[in-house]
């Protein structure tokens, strides 16, 4: 018995030196804030998404007009091979027709039959008449660069809102730890000077030895279970610094002595029901199924454009010449000073066309699968998470009324105790029950502000009307 009353005498002074220290506060806004400002991924993610926006300027250079030069001289022997200038402006357009302007100045003394000396100026036109003139690549990619930025901001927006997420989970557990690390040093204290009155009472010849080890005991016991839940508590709080990042981009170590401001309650998870039916209600606004309509849309591009390799490739291209700048008349076309040819390319089997075109079909039913199955996926969760609320408030509710009961059980149980009619051992009882449920009533709690930001997450990967 001396020796239990040495340890505890050297527990009373020497545990939780923690408790003594000044702490620092922090609130869910301010969290959260510093969330969204500094997180790594964030900042991706927003770089991401102008990495998708720089794409589509990149794309749309296809369209860009060119202009170029060369200039070149031959001479061997005092030969004049040859000497040429040459500037020309080409002009793309967004159905496959290409224009040209130019001049060319060429002289020499052995110059091939094919060019013509002097300067000559020309002004031509490209057109496809059959492959790419409706459709073509430089089309394809300037439209497909604009789906595939929505689908990198819905892709992104997703990421972001589940970091945000898990930062949420983090927050809300290391509040539910701490609350219970409280909860649970208020009964230590209490036993605390429980035991001081039980040995008092010993001493002065009123109680039996046994109740000293009874009271002792029970101390023992919430001795362990404070030290286990501080120990909670300081892993939740570290692991509540994985979320927070100062601007310079390193990671911030939250203070082992940082308490939270916030407590749990979950009165403002009561509009659950409401979010759940503007969920379900507007299930294709969801960002996870955009970012599949986006992809439909691009494979429907993509679809068009294999088509195209059906048809045979005939290029037509003509150029109207003007030799040294003189005034001539222009039409008709083919009657002097012009330039043209045809082309035509026709694969004789169209192997290859013909399995770029399946494929493509392919990959559109896969995504329509893709479309059905997440849509299926989302209302699922929606459903889940909503039947998961409602549980969770109704056992909130059971259980605080349940406490109050315990506690009534456990103030009888005191009385019968001061009147000799009770037992340290049915108070221990009362009162480890208590616990139990107000430690299951905070997890409950916890639960419910969880579950709710699950929905309030879909909620965050909606398109806003």
């Amino acid at each position: 018995m001396r020796k239990n009353k040495i340890l505890l005498l050297i527990f009373l002074f020497t545990s939780y030196p923690f408790f003594a220290q000044d702490s620092i506060a922090l609130s869910y806004e301010n969290y959260i804030s510093w969330v969204q400002k500094n997180h790594p991924i964030i900042k991706i993610s927003d770089w991401e998404k102008n990495i998708a926006q720089n794409n589509i300027l990149k794309a749309k250079a296809l369209l860009d007009p060119n202009i170029s030069a060369k200039i070149g001289e031959k001479k061997i022997d005092n030969t004049l091979y040859y000497s040429q200038k040459n500037i020309e402006l080409n002009l793309p357009t967004w159905y496959g027709i290409d224009f040209n302007i130019g001049t060319n100045d060429l002289t020499g003394n052995k110059l091939n039959n094919e060019e013509t000396k002097g300067v000559l100026n020309h002004v031509g036109i490209s057109i496809p008449l059959a492959r790419d003139l409706v459709y073509n690549k430089r089309r394809t990619a300037i439209q497909q660069s604009k789906n595939f930025s929505r689908m990198t901001f819905y892709e992104q927006e997703m990421l972001k809102n589940e970091i945000l997420l898990e930062a949420n989970f983090s927050f809300w557990e290391w509040v539910k730890n701490y609350e219970i690390l409280e909860l649970n040093k208020k009964v230590f204290d209490l036993n605390k000077k429980r035991y001081q009155l039980v040995k008092k009472s010993f001493e002065l010849g009123e109680r039996p030895a046994i109740d000293t080890v009874e009271a002792f005991a029970q101390l023992q016991s919430f001795e362990a279970k404070t030290i286990e839940y501080q120990n909670k508590y300081n892993i939740s709080t570290i692991e509540l610094s994985q979320f927070l990042w100062k601007e310079n981009g390193e990671n911030y170590n939250l203070p082992l002595f940082t308490k939270p401001s916030e407590q749990l309650n979950t009165q403002f998870t009561q509009d659950y029901f409401f979010i759940t039916e503007k969920l379900l209600q507007n299930i294709d606004a969801q960002y996870a199924l955009n970012y599949y309509f986006e992809k439909s849309k691009s494979l429907e591009l993509e679809r068009k454009l294999k088509w195209q390799n059906f048809l045979p490739k005939i290029n037509f291209n003509y150029n109207l010449y003007n030799k040294e700048f003189k005034n001539q008349d222009i039409l008709p076309l083919f009657d002097n000073n012009y330039q043209y040819g045809i082309k035509l390319e026709l694969p004789i089997f169209m192997r290859e066309a013909r399995a770029d075109y399946q494929n493509i079909k392919l990959k559109i039913l896969q995504n329509n699968e893709n479309i059905k199955f997440k849509n299926q996926e989302l209302k699922t969760k929606i459903q889940t998470y909503n039947a998961e609320m409602g549980n969770f408030l109704s056992l909130t509710q059971n259980n605080e009324s349940l406490i109050e009961n315990y506690k009534r059980l456990l103030k009888a149980e005191e009385i019968k105790f001061s009147n000799g009619e009770s037992s340290l051992f049915l108070i221990n009882s009362r009162e480890n029950k208590l616990l139990e449920t107000q430690e299951k009533f905070l997890e409950l709690k916890a639960k419910t502000i969880k579950t709710y930001f699950k929905l309030n997450w879909l909620e965050n990967n909606t398109l806003k009307q």
